[in-house]
């Protein structure tokens, strides 16, 4: 999946005013710096094959949020 359809997925979400749990127990006091900061690193590191965890993570993410609303 290229960077700029991430983007295009994640930035203009809605986020919840309160704090989230993700499937695997993470808690997100702040939703739209997680999505920041996950696109971030996978900007930073798409040559890289490890970088999946974070695309995995932020399409859990996607997931939790279209069940919230």
């Amino acid at each position: 999946m290229k960077f700029q359809n991430l983007k295009n997925i994640f930035l203009p979400l809605l986020y919840p005013p309160i704090p989230l749990r993700l499937i695997n127990a993470l808690l997100f006091k702040n939703p739209h710096l997680f999505v920041e900061s996950h696109l971030s690193t996978i900007k930073a590191n798409s040559d890289k094959i490890n970088y999946n965890v974070y695309l995995d993570r932020l399409i859990n993410f996607k997931k939790c949020i279209e069940n919230f609303t």
